[in-house]
């Protein structure tokens, strides 16, 4: 399915952020530019982003894969490593 997100762009070229069009196509990035540069195909989700800005192919580099959600520095800190790498582990969608 083809997704086209249109809206003020950071195209990461240093260029002043523009008003134009990313074209996705699954999960590559087919196109980015100007809007009238390019064409969106039929049966395209067109997704208006008004009030954002759009910077296409971020990645999120920083992840804690054995991080916890607590507050609880004691139970963190005495917990086996082992029980760690297994919650670890079944996080292999990210």
């Amino acid at each position: 399915m083809k997704i086209a997100f249109v809206g003020r762009i950071i195209d990461g070229t240093g260029k002043a952020p523009f008003d134009g069009i990313i074209l996705i196509d699954g999960e590559k990035i087919e196109k980015v530019g100007l809007a009238e540069e390019v064409t969106i195909p039929p049966k395209t989700k067109i997704v208006k982003v008004n009030s954002g800005t759009i910077l296409p192919g971020l990645i999120d580099c920083h992840v804690h894969l054995m991080g916890e959600r607590t507050l609880d520095f004691m139970k963190s800190a005495f917990e086996p490593l082992e029980l760690k790498s297994v919650r670890a582990a079944k996080l292999k969608s990210i």
